[in-house]
């Protein structure tokens, strides 16, 4: 029960955050710390025409929907591509652009904690530390 309530507000700050930067893409003044309209109107900034913050709202939303209706297996499997890209995303950031927008790592980090929570790594760890 707490997986799913983080999830869900995990997915809600993702949304959250990429609704505003897709709103406010045209007036890039609102970001006070680091360099959002750099890393915004980047090459990087859409994939196949597609604005990454639209992607991000859809994202979210997708997860938010599956995680009401308890579809595991499917919240599982599209945590992978959010985590993936997510940890594309940051690299971009960090090495290509050498630029940071504070709001997209939240976004970021949401996703990949979204990844974290749909897969209990516990065992894992449990495993390794016994021997």
């Amino acid at each position: 029960m707490i997986k799913k309530i983080l999830i869900l507000i995990f997915a809600l700050i993702g949304i959250s955050l990429s609704l505003y930067l897709f709103l406010n893409k045209p007036n890039l003044t609102f970001c006070s710390l680091g360099s959002c309209d750099s890393v915004l109107n980047s090459k990087f900034s859409k994939i196949l025409g597609i604005d990454n913050s639209l992607l991000g709202i859809f994202y979210f939303l997708i997860i938010l929907i599956f995680n009401f209706i308890n579809k595991e297996k499917i919240l599982k499997f599209l945590s992978i591509f959010g985590a993936f890209f997510a940890l594309y995303f940051i690299f971009i950031m960090l090495f290509v652009l050498k630029e940071v927008c504070y709001n997209c790592l939240i976004i970021d980090f949401s996703a990949i904690i979204i990844f974290v929570l749909n897969y209990d790594f516990r065992k894992y760890f449990q495993k390794i530390f016994r021997g």
